[in-house]
């Protein structure tokens, strides 16, 4: 299996961004503005939903990302020790990226699973770009409100 292996790295599983005071300032001064909302408008649910999304975002970036090997085969994609055949994709993208890693986004057969992303240097990226248009579609990367929204707040 080793020897099937044609392109291989090493990345952070995401970006890890040090937030400064006024960042936490702020975006507990949204998460106090939406509660209150939640509150006139009289729906618990909403309030319960911003408290969760609160807890989770802040649990989430105090966790440093871990280093994980990527590896392009001829047949299948590691991510450690998880394997993906390429049936398991129908098409793929790169997300370019200025100051930062890209990715290369690999979209799921079934609609239900979010894409794989994989964090790439440039340079790299474009020798994987060729190995993968041998096996699946290439499409231009849609860039979502989700994505901006991440780059936007460094999330």
């Amino acid at each position: 299996m080793e020897n099937e292996k044609k392109i291989v790295w090493r990345a952070a599983e995401r970006e890890h961004h040090d937030h400064t005071r006024e960042w936490y300032l702020i975006f507990g001064g949204i998460a106090v503005v939406l509660l209150v909302v939640s509150i006139f408008q009289k729906n618990f649910f909403f309030g319960v939903f911003v408290v969760i999304g609160v807890f989770t975002l802040l649990m989430f970036h105090k966790e440093i990302p871990h280093i994980r090997e990527y590896a392009l085969g001829k047949e299948i994609i590691t991510i450690d020790a998880i394997t993906y055949h390429y049936e398991d994709f129908t098409r793929f993208a790169v997300r370019e990226r200025k100051d930062t890693l890209d990715e290369i986004v690999l979209y799921h057969v079934s609609k239900i699973n979010p894409p794989l992303r994989l964090p790439i240097d440039h340079v790299l990226a474009e020798k994987v770009r060729a190995a993968l248009k041998e096996k699946l579609e290439e499409i231009e990367y849609d860039e979502s409100l989700t994505d901006v929204m991440k780059d936007i707040f460094k999330l």
